[in-house]
């Protein structure tokens, strides 16, 4: 379970077809992800139609808060939308984010006074009977088992 739960990690963020974009979206040049930097998250389903990244309500699945997509990046103009990238292995902000790099993804909702919102994570299986329940957990290591760790992956579209 272990390695399954590693390899279904790994796999989630990118394979699904996301991607990471920085508020200038349509820029024809792209810039190298950084530590430390903000981005949206789009999907790219239906000709990246899928919307963006968001979190919304509290308590999915005994985390944090609730993440789905939204049509608009910052659907509720408070950052529910925005997620900063940090290093999971203690690289510096401003350093680029290398492929296969451990990441995490936090959000910049302003849940409370004392938190952000939260870390991506996964918690729990068969929402919507896909394989593992994404939600924000409101701390970097919820658990021993990863599961607020991330990777990049570049996927090439023919």
């Amino acid at each position: 379970m272990k390695k399954l739960s590693s390899v279904v990690l790994a796999a989630l963020l990118f394979v699904s077809t996301l991607l990471f974009l920085t508020p200038n979206a349509n820029a024809q040049t792209a810039s190298p992800i950084v530590y430390g930097k903000t981005y949206y998250v789009q999907n790219g389903y239906n000709n990246w139609s899928g919307g963006y990244l968001d979190t919304n309500s509290a308590g999915c699945e005994g985390n944090l808060l609730c993440v789905s997509t939204a049509s608009s990046p910052d659907r509720a103009k408070v950052k529910t939308g925005m997620w900063k990238m940090l290093s999971a292995t203690g690289k510096q902000n401003g350093t680029s984010v290398l492929v296969n790099d451990d990441i995490y993804l936090q959000n910049l909702y302003p849940f409370r006074t004392d938190i952000l919102g939260g870390y991506l994570d996964v918690n729990s299986a068969g929402c919507e009977r896909n394989l593992l329940c994404v939600s924000t957990a409101g701390t970097k290591e919820r658990n021993t088992s990863r599961t607020s760790h991330w990777r990049r992956i570049d996927v090439c579209w023919s």
